[in-house]
């Protein structure tokens, strides 16, 4: 069911060390996220920087900020089978769906009662 957890890092060279150092997970990637869609999703206005570790059944997408306190990017990435039942049960409970256009597709993102943020993807 967890896809991925999304979090955050001072630097790259912190990031390493804990993830492939530490856990001894494999550093799979990088990409970055556009500042209009960190906009879109997580409201802050800057681009970001991601590096995706990746273990057996165990990934991280780790934003890498130079902010001391950083900035809210923390998420869960789940991956469910039906997704348009949560999002009706989403809008029954009163809670939003963000649905971010992204070229031919789209992603979601929900907010819980407390504000933890969830990506959601479809379990085909």
């Amino acid at each position: 069911m967890l896809n991925h957890v999304g979090l955050c890092s001072t630097s790259e060279k912190n990031s390493d060390r804990f993830f492939v150092g530490i856990l001894g997970l494999k550093k799979q990637r990088d990409f970055c996220v556009s500042r209009e869609l960190t906009e879109e999703i997580f409201g802050i206005s800057r681009e970001h920087k991601v590096i995706v570790y990746a273990g057996k059944n165990l990934n991280f997408e780790v934003f890498i900020t130079d902010k001391v306190n950083p900035d809210k990017i923390d998420h869960v990435c789940l991956n469910l089978k039906n997704i348009d039942q949560l999002f009706l049960k989403c809008e029954k409970e009163g809670l939003a769906v963000k649905k971010i256009s992204r070229g031919d597709r789209f992603i979601y993102f929900l907010q819980d009662f407390d504000g933890n943020l969830y990506e959601i993807k479809e379990k085909l």
